[in-house]
C-alpha cells in the first residue's frame, strides 16, 4: 500500500525534495495508478507484473520530475525567472 501512495503522489507531479505539490495531482496520480492495477487485474496478471508495472510507472516519473527540475533549475513550473540585477 505504501508504495501505491507514493506512486500516485510522485506521478502527479509532487517533488521528491518537497515544497512543490498539489492534491489535485496526486489525486490524479492515484488515478493513474488505479487505472494500471485495475486493467492489469482485468487481464489477470500475477500480482508480481502489478508491482512491476507499477514500480516502471514510478521511475519514468521519477526520472521525468528530476530531468525537469534540473532544465527548470529549480523553480516551478509556475514562476518566471528571476533577473540578476
Amino acid at each position: 500500500m505504501v508504495l501505491y501512495g507514493v506512486a500516485a503522489a510522485v506521478i502527479g507531479g509532487t517533488s521528491l525534495y518537497g515544497g512543490r505539490g498539489k492534491m489535485i495531482h496526486a489525486l490524479i496520480g492515484g488515478l493513474v495508478i488505479g487505472v494500471i492495477f485495475n486493467g492489469l487485474a482485468l487481464i489477470q496478471t500475477s500480482a508480481s507484473v502489478e508491482f512491476m508495472a507499477t514500480g516502471l510507472v514510478l521511475l519514468a516519473a521519477i526520472v521525468s520530475t528530476l530531468s525537469l527540475d534540473e532544465e527548470l533549475g529549480g523553480r516551478s513550473l509556475g514562476q518566471r525567472p528571476t533577473s540578476v540585477s
